[in-house]
């Protein structure tokens, strides 16, 4: 009996230690890459669960951030442009981003903008 204790709770152990391993190892979605946006054309760089990128749109902009539970929440500037502000996107199943952008504090009061991954779109044009 003391047998089966031991090895039930060695098991147990095991099995326990692999879970945590699994969840500290999962990675972050990859994001980097260019994008078609309602902006036009995003370049996004990323490290980690670290995004930065740039866009042409209004004078040109950048803008740095941090992948977060399914979101990226970032913060934007456009010297010749809007000023600065922030923004939010959430990483939706079909690999798409779909959020919006405010001035200053807000996240929400610019507008939405969304992206989809440029080779996407090409393949739905030619559908």
């Amino acid at each position: 009996m003391l047998a089966r204790i031991v090895a039930v709770s060695m098991f147990s152990s095991l099995a326990l230690g692999l879970g945590a391993i699994d969840a500290n190892t999962r990675s972050e979605p990859t994001l980097a890459g260019s994008w078609d946006s309602t902006y036009g054309e995003v370049q996004i760089k990323q490290q980690g669960n670290r995004v930065s990128g740039q866009y042409p749109c209004c004078g040109g902009g950048t803008f740095d951030g941090r992948v977060i539970e399914g979101f990226v929440k970032f913060h934007w500037s456009e010297p010749r442009g809007a000023g600065q502000g922030e923004g939010v996107w959430r990483i939706k199943k079909d690999g798409t981003l779909e959020g919006s952008w405010g001035l200053g504090q807000s996240n929400s009061d610019g507008g939405e903008w969304k992206l989809w991954k440029s080779a996407s779109r090409t393949r739905q044009i030619a559908q």
